[in-house]
Parts: C-alpha cells; sequence; structure tokens
C-alpha cells in the first residue's frame, strides 16, 4: 500500500495548516497501519511529494517549467511522473525492506540559513 502526503505534512505551510495538518495525519496512518499489517505481508509506506509542476499548482504558485531540464539535479520543482517513479519503486519486489516510511522526494533541499537562535534569557523565550 502506498500512501500519497505532502512536505506540508513535515513542514507546516502558512495559511495552509488544515491542509498540512490533514498530511501529518496520513504520514502517522502510514506508520500505525505498516505496524499492524506487516504480519499479513501487507507493506504500507508514504511518499511526500515537494512542489510538483501539475495545472494546479502551476497556476496557484505562478510558475511554468519552461526550461527546466528533468535530468538537471538543482531544481525545486519535479514533474508527476517523477512522483510515479518513487511510488513505482516502492511498490516494487526492489523495495522489500522498506515498510512504515515516509519517503520524501522534493528535489533540492531547502537549508536553512542565518537562522537565529532565540535568547534563552529573553522573556519572551
Amino acid at each position: 500500500m502506498i500512501n500519497v502526503s505532502s512536505i506540508a505534512g513535515i513542514r507546516s505551510i502558512i495559511n495552509e495548516i488544515h491542509y498540512s495538518a490533514a498530511k501529518a495525519g496520513i504520514i502517522n496512518l502510514t506508520e500505525g497501519l505498516a505496524y499492524e499489517w506487516a504480519s499479513e505481508g501487507v507493506r504500507v509506506n508514504c511518499v511526500s511529494p515537494g512542489l510538483i509542476a501539475t495545472d494546479i499548482s502551476m497556476k496557484a504558485w505562478d510558475f511554468d517549467t519552461n526550461g527546466v531540464e528533468r535530468d538537471d539535479t538543482h531544481r525545486r520543482v519535479g514533474f508527476p511522473e517523477e512522483i510515479a517513479d518513487v511510488i513505482e519503486y516502492v511498490a516494487s519486489p526492489a523495495a522489500p525492506f522498506i515498510n512504515g516510511e515516509n519517503i520524501y522526494a522534493g528535489g533540492i533541499p531547502v537549508l536553512e540559513v542565518n537562522r537565529e537562535v532565540p535568547d534563552p534569557d529573553d522573556a519572551g523565550y
């Protein structure tokens, strides 16, 4: 069984907390079902895509994929067929030891740079 969540299930999206909560629930459901169904020989995993170039996302986020090459490893936008490839692998006999996992497929990771660390002496901490 393969569930599909989202990066929003891992990191909340501002103004979309309800969506993020629902996607986090899918990830947790995956872990629980994997444990409960393992003795029955059923593997349960989850794939959480990042930004994928679908008609809906391209309109919502106002971008297009002209000039985006699938072979480019330095990009933040994926294609639906790339998520299909991940799902096909996880569901295949080539992944028998992958069970109860959430696989994030989001392109190049976002790194926090110059993150401010709260001052423990600050009263609002």
